[in-house]
């Protein structure tokens, strides 16, 4: 094997060839999942331009908006390695969405939690929220919110 002059990224080029050819041959044989993918993926964005419309909304409500940005970007991001090829980034990434979005709804409602975590850089346990989302009484207050929940 040579090495290549310096200067030359050739490694690089070599795989940027590859993940361009795994992600064309993915957007063409996948074409409506791919779409329906995106316009899911817009939404979210959309969704955050709805709520900050919202007359009543808190300082710690506006600053949590911005992180259906984070969901929107990561969500993209996975898709595009995913269709790459890069199966375990993507997946990293795809969980990490789904932990802001979790975040998101979890903090919506919890200044003292939103606080902590913005400003004092209190973590945020992935469990924790999961438990909140199952508590009962959250139960009842989606419920009660949303009559067309089951």
């Amino acid at each position: 094997m040579s090495v290549p002059s310096e200067g030359k990224a050739v490694i690089w080029l070599e795989l940027s060839r590859k993940f361009h050819s795994n992600l064309s041959l993915a957007l063409t044989q996948e074409t409506k999942l791919v779409s329906r993918a995106e316009i899911q993926a817009r939404a979210i964005p959309v969704v955050a331009r709805i709520l900050s419309e919202e007359q009543g909304l808190t300082d710690w409500q506006r600053d949590a908006l911005c992180m259906f940005d984070e969901i929107f970007a990561d969500i993209t991001c996975s898709i595009y390695l995913g269709a790459c090829g890069l199966d375990k980034p993507a997946q990293a990434i795809l969980r990490r969405a789904l932990e802001v979005g979790a975040a998101t709804v979890y903090l919506w409602d919890l200044p003292h939690v939103f606080w902590g975590w913005k400003e004092h850089d209190k973590d945020l346990n992935f469990n924790e929220m999961l438990e909140h989302f199952s508590n009962p009484g959250f139960i009842s207050s989606v419920k009660r919110q949303n009559p067309t929940v089951d």
